[in-house]
């Protein structure tokens, strides 16, 4: 389990179901994690982050490590540095 604080989203889906929360590419900060990849603090991007303040992913094996640096704004990583 890796709980998320959205950072920046791009390329939305909609889902249809309107009580959902729109799932895209996103950037997010992990606040508290369980799992043994990722820490609290690690950036991370990927496709199963919704368009929400916090997430909780469950199933975390579609999020990626970013290491980034300064001089690279982190929405770049939900589109030529991400995909």
């Amino acid at each position: 389990m890796v709980i998320l604080l959205l950072v920046t989203v791009n390329l939305l889906t909609l889902v249809g179901d309107i009580e959902q929360p729109i799932v895209g590419y996103g950037v997010a900060r992990v606040v508290d994690s369980r799992h043994s990849d990722f820490k609290k603090g690690d950036l991370v991007w990927g496709t199963t982050i919704g368009w929400e303040e916090y997430s909780l992913m469950t199933a975390p094996e579609y999020l990626f490590k970013i290491n980034h640096t300064d001089d690279i704004p982190l929405s770049y990583y939900t589109g030529i540095l991400g995909m």
